[in-house]
């Protein structure tokens, strides 16, 4: 009888940079085991190699663009990055040390375990739950979601991840913690946003600091600010604007009424524009919702 377990193991956030085709910005999970979770596990030891084949990098060339997932996606000038060479192996080792102060318990993929997973085409991830710790007893988690805006404070541009709790409450890095009506006030004065300004410094916490010299695209802040509101509904097990629409989509597949329609490009425009592409697979996206909203073309059965 085979059998496994999970544990938690607890870890932080470093801002790094994907390489696969476009050069992709993320805050990457380090645990205090080793795991980093560059868009598949590593373990520590392994990171060299991660960061030679060029997958995992600390900086961009000169006018190419990031992107950052839900956000933007821009063109950099100017940048200034804290990090070469063998230095951010250093730093990314500094952060586990940080955790595990003596490097106990370190994980290790044998070479073994590699040959068999890349037998069975198996790439194992290790994305991690934004939590915060509640009460002054024990060690009651509060799991959150997070996602990317800009911030302006004392006249400094920064990109950092806000996290919504179920409470209603929201924790971001030049805020601390906020209500849901001072989210909507940082929104409104745009010292919240989502498209960088031309030319300013904006500061990516640890990794450097970039200009953008072209913005190629950019969520719109009132969507950004529907989908970082709907995160309270997914943590509270209630339906999220996503939900809505697709029940709204299954009622008028079933009873495809001029009513149902109706109610359905109500659901389906209430979704943040940048996510209606997940209400369908890989394939579909919501081209489906668009066939039967905006054209006259019958569905193919």
């Amino acid at each position: 009888m085979k059998v496994y377990y999970k544990r938690a193991v607890e870890g932080v956030t470093v801002p790094a940079v994907i390489h696969n085709g476009s050069y992709f910005y993320i805050d990457m999970p380090v645990y205090e085991d080793g795991i980093v979770s560059c868009w598949k596990e590593v373990a520590l030891a392994d990171v060299p190699g991660v960061i030679q084949s060029g997958w995992l990098t600390s900086s961009v060339p000169e006018g190419k663009t990031l992107v950052v997932h839900g956000l933007t996606e821009f063109r950099l000038q100017n940048a200034v990055w804290d990090w070469a060479g063998d230095a951010f192996f250093e730093y990314i080792q500094s952060v586990v040390k940080s955790m595990n102060h003596k490097m106990e318990g370190i994980y290790a993929i044998s070479a073994e375990k590699k040959e068999l997973w890349e037998k069975r085409r198996v790439e194992w991830g290790a994305t991690g739950t934004p939590f915060s710790v509640s009460g002054d007893y024990g060690y009651t988690r509060r799991e959150g979601r997070s996602t990317h805006v800009f911030t302006a404070f004392a006249g400094v541009v920064r990109l950092e991840n806000i996290t919504a709790f179920a409470d209603g409450t929201y924790a971001l890095g030049s805020l601390g913690t906020v209500t849901e009506d001072e989210l909507n006030a940082r929104f409104a004065q745009n010292l919240i946003f989502t498209t960088p300004p031309l030319g300013a410094p904006i500061h990516m916490d640890a990794l450097g600091v970039a200009c953008a010299s072209e913005i190629v695209w950019a969520v719109s802040a009132e969507e950004k600010r529907k989908e970082i509101f709907d995160y309270k509904n997914a943590l509270n097990d209630k339906p999220t604007l996503h939900d809505a629409a697709v029940s709204a989509y299954h009622a008028y597949l079933e009873d495809p009424t001029d009513y149902h329609r109706e109610k359905l490009r109500a659901a389906y425009e209430a979704v943040p524009e940048h996510e209606r592409l997940y209400l369908g697979d890989m394939d579909s996206k919501d081209w489906d919702y668009q066939r039967i909203l905006y054209s006259d073309e019958k569905r193919q059965v």
